[in-house]
Order: structure tokens, then C-alpha cells, then sequence
């Protein structure tokens, strides 16, 4: 027995001891897990790795198209190689979801495992920012150019500069040169005083431009409708653009209801590039983003506008005639699609090409002091810049020194307007230097404008504008058309286009198209549209030409900007639809113009008719040539006149004190401190006290200011009869006005401008309209008329008492002559 409870307490012994360090060893195995899941929680990170390249050359360009397709990528060095990765996650499953999406969008990559979430590893070669640092200011000058020779035992590099100039310079012994630089890449290079080379390392120029059909003028998407519409787009290119690696991208919305037969077909300079069956590209929203390489396009090197037409069949059933009824033949391209396009290793820059491509900025100046000649030829530079650049968004700086950046940006175009002369030349830092006599050549040059359209400023001599503007002279080549069921053109022009406002206006329509099949009942229309609105109709014969056909533009119908929209309309008879082998095809000649008669007169000057009151000859009234901030706001001015057109700038610069002779001006503008627009212009702001417009029929202040805020004005009035711009300030602020003018630049804020007063404060823009129906009263002039209406309770509640006042007083004087009688 005893034997046997001794056994038992063993064994129970044993199971508690071996529970109690089985539960131990479990607690212990748990905690070690959890620590050793934290610690590789912190050890490791993961990287989705997409390429490894010798070189930043082609790591960069994998960089800036991850960047562009939302990821955040990053380069890491490791010896000679540059490994790009699309992004990172602290768990693999995040970053398998990363390579997910890379993939989806055709990119492949592999997901790699690292001790740490480091990124960078430090360059053992100094950038060129940090090599400067250890150099002793104004003891160098850096300079950026193409390798074309690196000898180190001659001790020489030889370099071509982006202007074509070749030169070379000598290495010292302190010289610090990046391994691996060959012949062809670009360089910066440090040189000290003495011309000898400090430091020599290489320079990715390359550069990814993404331009929109918005960036291209077009502000809202392009609807294709009908069985066969298309849609033609120029893009302009140049030398630099390396077309192999470019492409387009397709960002597109479809009918849901087409057919699987319904297909489209990309052209690029009238070959194919690319064709297949809609449906198949769409995506369960009907939706289609697509990126076409553009490889095997060949360009000419004359050759500055890529031609691109998009071709469509749109279909729903057999029946052509339902389906066009139906209303739900259409296809849309978003304003968002566009063309990537890469910037080439290699690119020499001329005169003729400096304004051509893709660049981020543009820099005016001009020397200071300056005579009036050359300030009357910057004015008509920068309207030119201006409207080469209408839609690109390219920001215009203006200044009075010529740049020598040192680190060289080819995504920057800098012009100088210098002391007289006829000579124009390029020098080594990419600035286009212009002597007064070049501007007329320099502006007169054949531009490409964003959307296709060749405006040539033949002369700024022109005054007498002439009676007609063919299509060609509005920069269009002939209009074509094809398909079925509704096709239209637009044609643009500004009421500046025409000279004016017109008393009449015709357009002369000349074409050719396909004559209808005999013994049809098909039937063929021709329409225009002006401003939206339907001022032309005929049904078309089978002749297959009109010749000086006669449209007339209603008058009331003319705007500042107009659309003029042709349209033929093939609609074939119901019961031969099915199976209809015949499609429309036609030409507008670009010889068809517009024929102008007469020109409207009118005494109100108002923002919404500026440009057809703004036209001729005009003389700019500027303070003197010392300062050219006022200079720099009438430039701006007149580009915002001339910026919707392509006629000739006409103006001649007076300063003040010079003012003499000015009766052979159609127009003045005046941009000058508002104490000096006192002889000139009476209602304008100035430094004497508050202001205020209000409106005389309700009484009703609409704005007020003291003498000591800061704005700026823009105005309009009559002087010696001619319409007239003003352009001021008040305040001690006058940098106000710089703000106005660039306000004013932007298309869509001057096409809602409207009123003869336009007054800016701090980045908002008000306007009014100053006559009859709003006054404007500077407080050091009284105005009855303002005065009652500011007081008129007052006045009504005195007239009162003063009335009772007097009925009493007679009361009282009648009742004691009636007690004296």
C-alpha cells in the first residue's frame, strides 16, 4: 500500500511538474514568437524592384513614368549599377498588391527582400552642388554642353554647346572627372577665371512632356458622332523628340450599346499605326486607356507638326438609318488623352528652332535705359510670344539682365532686346539675343501654333485691313468630311480677324464632294451655324461642287470670338440603309472667305468689344526709359489685345514728356503712376482721397476705397476722341498692377470680362460699368447727386420737421393777425 501511494505521488508529482513546465515552455515559446515577429517586422522591409540599368540614363525615364502612373519610386546605386524600384512595404503582401497594379499596367517587376528600409546609398562622386560649395564664390563658372572629346593624357576636353559653337579647355591636376563619361552625353562642367576645367561630371537632359488635347487648345472633350466620324489633331514636334520611345494615350468613353464589328484606326502622318475592334479595347465601364508606342513612326527632319487622325465605324445594328436616329452612335475623347513624348539624349538649338517643342518657360528682357524705338519692338515681342504660347500655359518672366544661369535648363528660352542693330545670334547659355532692328524678322518668322493652325505676321506696317480673309489666312487648310448623317467643321476668328465690327459680313463657300448616286432618294443638306445659332440651310443636288456660294453672317450674331460651324448632312433614304455601301466624303478649299463691308462705329467703349475697338496704329504713353515695370504691364496689355488673332501689332511708345503729335493714332494706351493720368482721364483713381462707385438709381454703394489701399485699374475712356486704356494704381503697393495684367493674360478671365473699369486687389478682379448707370466720385469732389442719395433719409426726415417747422410758424403768425384785427 505504501508502495503504491508512494508511486502515485511520484507520478502525480511528475504530471504537475511536467504540466507546469510544459505550460512554461508554451508561455516562453509564445513570447519568443511574438519578439522574433516585431524584430523581423522591424529587419526587413520589401522592395518591388522593375529594372537595373549602367547608367541614370534610362533609370531616370523609368522613374519619371512610374512617377506619371502614380507609384513613388525611388533609385538605388550599387556599384556601377542604378536598380529602380516602383515602391516599398513593410509586409510582402503589400508589396505583392504593388507588383499587382505594376503588372496590370504592363510592368513587370520582382519583389526583393532587404535587412533595412534604407533607399539611398550615397554616391561616392560629389554632385555638382555639393562641388561648388567647397569653391571660393566668384572664382568660377559652370557650363553645360555635349561631350565631343576627354583625353586625359593630352589634359583637354572638347565640348559642343547647345548653340552648335565647339571650343575646348584644359584639365588641371585637381580636376575631379566622373568615370564613365563617353562621347555624345552632356556634361556639366566647372571652369575658375583662368578657363582651366575643375570638375567634369554627367547631365541627364532628357526630359518626358505629357501633352494634353486640353494643353493643345481644346477645353472640352471631342464627341465623335455618327457612323463614321474622325477627329485630326497636329501636334508639334521637333528634332529633339525621340519618336521610338513616345506614344499615345487614349483615354476614351463609348456607346454601350455599339457592336463588336465597331472599330478604330489611329493614322500618324497618313500611316497606320494602329486598328482594332472597339469593344475589345473597352472595359465593363465602356471605357477605354490605352497607350500606343509610336515606334516605326518616321518623321521628316522639315517636318514640325505630327499629323494624328483618329478614325472610327460605329455601328449598332445592319441598318444604318435606325442607328443613326437612335442617337446612340457616338464615341468620346477625353480632353485628358494625349502624347507622351521623349525628349532625345541629343539636341542643337538654331534660331529658327529656339521657339519649337516643349519648355517650361520663357524670359523677356530687356536693357534699361531704354529709347522708345526699342521699347515699341519689345511690346511686339511679347505679343508675339504670347500668342504662340495662347494654350500652352507657359509662364512669360520679363526682366531687364541677360541670364547665365549656371546650371543650364533647356526647358527655359530666354530673349534679349538690346541696343540698336539688325544682328541675331545664340549664344553658349541658350539666350536669344535681339538687337531693335531684328524684332520686325524675328516676329514676322513662321510660327506653329498649339492646335495646327500657321499664323504668318507678314508686317507691322499694315493700316488698311483688307475686305476679305480666306481660310488659308486664318491659318486653316482645307476642311474635310466623310461618313454618314451630320459631319462639321468650326472655324474660329476673332471680330479683330476682320478688321472690326462689320456692317456685313458674308462667307463665300467654295467645296467639292461626292455627287449622290442617280435615282436615289437619299438626301444631302448643307447648314452653318453661327455662334450656335442656324442661319443657313439648303438641300444639295447631285452636281458634286459649289462654287462662291454666298452665306450671310447676321450682324447681331457677331461676338469678340466666333465659331462659324459647316455642316453636311448625308442621310441615306430608310429603306436602302441596310447594306449601304456609299459614304459621303467632301472638301471645304481653304480659298472659301470671309467678305467684309463697312465698319461699325460706336461711342460705347466696353471690355466685351475691345477687340474691334483696338485696331490700327496705336501709340503707349509710358513715364520715361528708366524704370521698365511700366514697360513691362503695357507689353502685357497689348498681348492681351492681340493674343486671339494673328494681325500685325501696330504701336509706337511716347514717353511723357515727349508727347507731341499723336493724331495719326487709332488708339492710346496709357500705363503710368495715377497722378500722371490727372491731364488725361478724370475719373480715374488717384492719391487725392476715397472713392466711390455707386449706383445712382437705388443708391447703393457697390465699392469704396481709402487713399492709402493698394490697387490696381484697368479703363476704359474716349481721349481726343480715340478709345483709350488706362492702366494705374494707388497705394504704395504698385507691384498691384503687375497682378492685373496677369490676370487679364489668363483667355478665360478676359472673356468674361465686361464693364469700362476693372479694379484689382490681392488676386480678385472686379469690374463696372461707369455712365448712366453707375457713377464713380472721388471724395475730394463733391457730388450732389451721391450726397442725396447717401443721405436721403436724413434729408426726407429734415425736410419734414423743416415743413412743419414753417406750417407752424405761419399757423401761429395767421392767428395773432386774426386777434390784432
Amino acid at each position: 500500500m505504501l508502495l503504491k501511494k508512494l508511486i502515485d505521488v511520484t507520478v502525480r508529482g511528475v504530471v504537475f511538474i511536467t504540466n507546469r513546465l510544459g505550460l512554461l515552455i508554451l508561455i516562453l515559446l509564445l513570447v519568443y514568437s511574438l519578439s522574433w515577429s516585431v524584430l523581423a517586422q522591424d529587419q526587413f522591409i520589401y522592395h518591388v524592384q522593375v529594372g537595373a540599368y549602367y547608367g541614370t540614363k534610362y533609370a531616370d525615364i523609368m522613374l519619371q513614368n512610374l512617377t506619371g502612373r502614380g507609384f513613388s519610386p525611388f533609385m538605388e546605386r550599387r556599384g556601377d549599377l542604378y536598380f529602380v524600384f516602383a515602391g516599398s512595404s513593410p509586409s510582402y503582401e503589400g508589396a505583392h498588391d504593388l507588383l499587382d497594379n505594376l503588372q496590370e499596367q504592363g510592368i513587370d517587376g520582382i519583389i526583393i527582400r532587404t535587412n533595412s528600409n534604407s533607399s539611398n546609398v550615397e554616391n561616392s562622386f560629389p554632385s555638382l552642388e555639393k562641388f561648388i560649395l567647397t569653391l571660393q564664390p566668384e572664382t568660377f563658372y559652370i557650363k553645360t554642353a555635349y561631350l565631343e572629346n576627354l583625353s586625359e593624357a593630352s589634359g583637354k576636353v572638347t565640348v559642343k554647346f547647345f548653340n552648335g559653337e565647339v571650343d575646348s579647355f584644359h584639365l588641371i591636376e585637381e580636376t575631379l572627372v566622373e568615370p564613365g563619361l563617353s562621347w555624345g552625353e552632356s556634361i556639366d562642367f566647372v571652369l575658375n577665371t583662368n578657363d582651366q576645367v575643375l570638375y567634369l561630371a554627367y547631365r541627364d537632359l532628357r526630359k518626358q512632356h505629357f501633352i494634353t488635347l486640353e494643353y493643345l487648345g481644346y477645353s472640352d472633350d471631342i464627341k465623335l458622332l455618327g457612323t463614321n466620324p474622325s477627329f485630326l489633331v497636329y501636334v508639334p514636334v521637333n528634332e529633339s523628340i525621340s519618336l521610338s520611345e513616345s506614344s499615345i494615350f487614349l483615354d476614351l468613353a463609348i456607346s454601350p450599346v455599339l457592336k463588336k464589328d465597331s472599330t478604330l484606326t489611329i493614322l500618324v502622318n497618313d500611316s497606320f499605326l494602329f486598328a482594332a475592334p472597339i469593344l475589345e479595347l473597352a472595359s465593363d465601364d465602356y471605357r477605354i486607356q490605352r497607350e500606343l508606342p509610336l515606334q516605326g513612326v518616321n518623321l521628316d527632319k522639315a517636318d514640325d507638326l505630327l499629323k494624328i487622325e483618329f478614325i472610327t465605324y460605329l455601328n449598332i445594328s445592319d441598318n444604318r438609318c435606325l442607328d443613326i436616329n437612335s442617337g446612340n452612335l457616338w464615341l468620346t475623347i477625353n480632353k485628358n488623352s494625349g502624347f507622351n513624348l521623349i525628349d532625345g539624349q541629343k539636341f542643337f538649338f538654331n534660331i529658327r528652332n529656339y521657339l519649337d517643342g516643349y519648355y517650361d518657360q520663357v524670359t523677356l528682357g530687356i536693357s534699361s535705359p531704354f529709347e522708345e524705338k526699342m521699347a515699341a519692338e519689345y511690346i511686339k515681342l511679347h505679343a508675339d510670344i504670347s500668342r504662340l504660347l495662347l494654350h500652352a500655359g507657359i509662364n512669360i518672366q520679363q526682366n531687364v539682365y541677360v541670364s547665365h544661369n549656371p546650371l543650364l535648363n533647356p526647358q527655359h528660352r530666354k530673349i534679349y532686346l538690346t541696343q540698336a542693330g539688325e544682328e541675331i545670334y545664340l549664344d553658349r547659355d541658350l539666350n536669344l539675343i535681339a538687337e531693335t532692328g531684328s524684332i520686325e524678322t524675328l516676329t514676322a518668322s513662321d510660327h506653329n501654333f498649339l492646335l495646327g493652325r500657321r499664323f504668318t505676321i507678314v508686317s507691322s506696317d499694315l493700316v488698311d485691313f483688307p475686305k476679305r480673309r480666306t481660310l488659308s489666312e486664318l491659318g486653316y487648310a482645307s476642311l474635310e468630311y466623310k461618313g454618314v448623317a451630320e459631319m462639321g467643321n468650326n472655324i474660329d476668328f476673332t471680330v479683330s480677324d476682320i478688321g472690326g465690327w462689320p456692317r456685313q459680313i458674308r462667307f463665300i463657300m467654295s467645296s467639292i464632294y461626292t455627287p449622290l448616286p442617280k435615282n436615289t432618294e437619299d438626301l444631302l443638306y448643307l447648314k452653318a451655324y453661327l455662334n450656335d445659332v442656324l442661319i443657313y440651310a439648303e438641300e444639295l443636288s447631285g452636281r458634286g461642287n459649289i462654287e462662291s456660294l454666298i452665306i450671310d453672317l447676321p450682324v447681331k450674331h457677331i461676338e469678340q470670338e466666333n465659331n462659324l460651324h459647316i455642316v453636311f448632312a448625308y442621310y441615306p433614304f430608310s429603306g436602302d440603309c441596310h447594306g449601304i455601301k456609299f459614304v459621303f466624303e467632301g472638301i471645304l478649299k481653304d480659298s472659301s472667305y470671309l467678305e467684309i463691308q463697312g465698319r461699325q462705329k460706336t461711342d460705347k467703349l466696353i471690355f466685351e468689344r475691345m477687340l474691334g475697338d483696338f485696331m490700327g496704329p496705336g501709340v503707349v504713353i509710358l513715364p520715361d526709359g528708366k524704370n521698365p515695370f511700366y514697360l513691362f504691364r503695357a507689353a502685357e496689355m497689348i498681348s492681351v489685345l492681340r493674343k486671339l488673332d494673328n494681325i500685325p501689332v501696330e504701336v509706337e511708345v511716347k514717353f511723357l514728356k515727349d508727347l507731341e503729335d499723336t493724331r495719326d493714332a487709332s488708339w492710346f494706351l496709357f500705363a503710368l503712376p495715377s497722378n500722371d493720368l490727372n491731364d488725361f482721364q478724370p475719373n480715374l483713381i488717384s492719391q487725392h482721397g476715397q472713392i466711390t462707385i455707386f449706383n445712382p438709381a437705388t443708391g447703393k454703394e457697390l465699392f469704396h476705397a481709402e487713399p492709402e489701399e493698394n490697387l490696381a485699374i484697368a479703363q476704359l475712356f474716349h481721349w481726343q476722341g480715340k478709345p483709350s486704356i488706362a492702366l494705374s494704381h494707388s497705394g504704395n503697393e504698385f507691384y498691384q498692377l503687375q497682378g492685373l495684367t496677369a490676370k487679364l493674360l489668363e483667355v478665360n478671365t478676359f472673356r468674361r470680362l465686361f464693364g469700362n473699369l476693372a479694379l484689382y486687389k490681392d488676386g480678385e478682379l472686379v469690374t463696372f460699368l461707369l455712365g448712366p448707370e453707375l457713377k464713380l466720385v472721388e471724395d475730394h469732389k463733391f457730388s450732389l447727386q451721391l450726397f442725396i442719395q447717401s443721405y436721403r433719409l436724413y434729408i426726407f426726415l429734415l425736410s419734414i420737421i423743416v415743413l412743419a417747422l414753417i406750417a407752424y410758424i405761419v399757423y401761429k403768425k395767421l392767428g395773432t393777425a386774426k386777434d390784432t384785427q
